[in-house]
């Protein structure tokens, strides 16, 4: 299941050039946003600042590649139990030679989060009684019965 905020995309030189250009011959921000597949924050940002050429990320680049991260991501979404594999047991089967804290800012990046999944409270044994009971009193019932009730 992919994240569901989708990440955002930094413009480049060329794309800021661009939207310089566009701005000058007398277009909107939103044109320009629609035209370009961009927010109307980042023409807003591409126009006044006072030169086209992006600020380089600050911090320490990933340690792992994207090619990894993908890996990782469709082995995390593959199955329940690979889902609920800590940090560390991650790091420890693909032994790409990082910690349990490249693994987890990987994931982040990605967009993914870890949350204590809720626990269902068990049916009852009347409760399963009630809903069997139910579906055997319905299980012949016609089209037009259930557009009836909905």
């Amino acid at each position: 299941m992919a994240p569901s905020t989708p990440k955002k995309r930094r413009l480049n030189r060329d794309q800021r050039l661009q939207i310089r250009a566009v701005r000058q011959a007398g277009h909107t921000y939103e044109d320009i946003a629609l035209q370009m597949r961009v927010t109307v924050r980042q023409v807003e940002y591409a126009c006044h600042a006072e030169r086209p050429t992006p600020k380089k990320r600050s911090g320490r680049p990933p340690k792992l590649t994207e090619w990894q991260t993908q890996v990782l991501i469709q082995f995390v979404i593959s199955s329940k139990k690979a889902r609920l594999m800590t940090y560390l047991q991650l790091a420890m089967y693909f032994a790409w030679g990082v910690t349990e804290y490249a693994i987890r800012s990987a994931l982040r990046r990605a967009g993914f989060k870890r949350y204590i999944a809720r626990a269902k409270p068990p049916l009852s044994n009347a409760n399963k009684e009630a809903r069997l009971a139910w579906a055997y009193e319905h299980r012949d019932w016609t089209l037009e019965q259930w557009y009836n009730i909905l």
